[in-house]
């Protein structure tokens, strides 16, 4: 297996000098920024880290930019489609986590 330099980043929608650890560190615990770094190496496709990823970036993006923020603020209905991609890019993540216990807590 190819060892990959993680360095660049990985959340979309992160057009600062910010890492994906301290982006993560916004919203989470140092715990789940390890369990992120720790899966990196078990790796198959990435496909569920992808998702993941972009579940951060909505966050981070709805955060940073205040005229997208109020924008969710004001219409229910963005915010309701956004938690349904959420929750179905949650539920994928989790079939594809074949019981993988530190997945599993990432998405508990």
């Amino acid at each position: 297996m190819i060892k990959k330099d993680f360095k660049y980043r990985e959340i979309p929608y992160n057009y600062t000098s910010f890492s994906d650890r301290e982006i993560i560190l916004r919203y989470f615990d140092d715990e789940t920024a390890d369990i992120i770094e720790s899966l990196r190496s078990q790796r198959v496709t990435g496909r569920s880290a992808k998702l993941l990823f972009e579940i951060y970036g909505d966050l981070f993006i709805i955060d940073r930019n205040p005229y997208i923020f109020n924008d969710y603020l004001e219409d229910f209905r963005k915010q309701r489609r956004l938690k349904r991609l959420h929750r179905a890019r949650l539920d994928i993540i989790i079939k594809g986590a074949n019981g993988n216990p530190l997945v599993l807590k990432l998405v508990e």
